[in-house]
């Protein structure tokens, strides 16, 4: 009786480790069952993420610096935001 062959199991995501390191940005490097996909996901994805890291530093603005007119909270929310926005 021959051994049975096991399959082989494809990754779900590839190539983290040189992203979350900071050696390499995720669109070099990043493989979803072994796609690259395109560039522009990627600046969706971190896009949509800095998004939500500026809603809740608009939400601790308003709260805790009890700022109530939304263009000033937005305009301080958005200048404290350009770090992660940069760093994305």
């Amino acid at each position: 009786e021959e051994p049975s062959e096991v399959p082989e199991v494809l990754p779900l995501i590839s190539g983290l480790t040189p992203v979350i390191s900071g050696a390499a940005p995720a669109a070099d490097t990043v493989r979803i069952l072994t796609i690259k996909p395109p560039r522009y996901i990627f600046y969706s994805l971190s896009g949509f993420l800095c998004d939500i890291v500026q809603l809740f530093i608009d939400l601790t603005v308003h709260f805790a610096l009890s700022v109530d007119d939304p263009s000033t909270c937005w305009a301080i929310g958005f200048g404290m935001s350009i770090v992660v926005r940069h760093s994305s």
